[in-house]
């Protein structure tokens, strides 16, 4: 994920980057080029009036929540099951980089249908120490093989993400328009991996390890859809996603669904 969150960094710097050519007149009238380097947030004055309209390069960043039979828990902890385990608010996040993203207008320039392709990172930090137990078939935690105290124990979860939304822009200029769009999402699960790390170098590990990571599917499902919703303004997006599918496979009885919510930007 480290070197997706890297990548997605370059590609805004370059999307930012503008390079126009100045020509020069010397009083010999020889003319000569130059080359300069402008670093732009936007040109407020650029109208589009496309019907289709592409972007490139999304970045969203929040927390998570995790629904428990109605209850949404903040705090230190996000207490939501003591079988799944309690959550560390600040450090369990939601990472959306949208790659690709298309408006088709439908009415005035103003309603728009958008849809798009990404890349959707879900992290679940927890306070216990535990394993997850891969062989099983259904969500066990143990504390087998493990000696010492965890200074990081998360579950990661990647999805590529597909949202489908309805768009109103109420201006045609982007770094002037106000945006609300409402909709859906699906997500197709491509890795997950349990990592630890250890919080002395004394420490034993987890089987002489002292740091653990181990890819499996947690008995996590597949598939994932869900609501999304975005309120924006010129480069920033405030938005909401909900799943309405539990987060585990129904054999597993963890009645689990997640809230995202975050900021995005949106640089052109």
């Amino acid at each position: 994920m480290k070197q997706i969150l890297l990548s997605a960094v370059l590609l805004f710097s370059w999307a930012f980057t503008q390079a126009q050519t100045d020509t020069l007149y010397n009083e010999s009238d020889t003319i000569r080029e130059r080359t300069r380097i402008e670093v732009s947030f936007g040109n407020s004055d650029f109208d589009s009036t496309d019907n289709l309209k592409t972007r490139w390069f999304t970045f969203g960043l929040g927390p998570n929540l995790v629904h428990n039979q109605g209850d949404f828990s903040l705090g230190t902890a996000n207490q939501i099951s003591e079988d799944f385990g309690n959550l560390r608010f600040g450090n369990s996040t939601n990472v959306e980089i949208g790659i690709v993203q298309q408006k088709l207008n439908l009415s005035k320039h103003k309603l728009n249908l958008q849809w798009g392709l990404g890349l959707d990172n879900n992290k679940f930090s927890f306070e216990e120490d535990f394993v997850i137990d891969q062989d099983a078939n259904e969500y066990i935690r143990t504390t087998e093989g493990i000696n010492g105290s965890t200074k990081k124990n998360r579950l990661s979860a990647t999805y590529v993400q597909v949202p489908l939304m309805l768009n109103y822009e109420s201006s045609t200029r982007h770094y002037n328009s106000i945006r609300i769009s409402a909709g859906g999402f699906a997500g197709l699960r491509i890795n997950s991996n349990q990592k630890i790390k250890f919080r002395d170098r004394d420490d034993n590990g987890i089987n002489g390890k002292k740091k653990y990571k181990e890819s499996d599917d947690f008995n996590l499902e597949n598939v994932v859809y869900g609501l999304k919703g975005e309120l924006g303004y010129g480069p920033v997006n405030l938005y909401a996603k909900y799943n309405l599918n539990d987060l585990f496979k129904e054999e597993v009885g963890q009645d689990l669904q997640l809230l995202s919510v975050g900021i995005m930007l949106v640089p052109f």
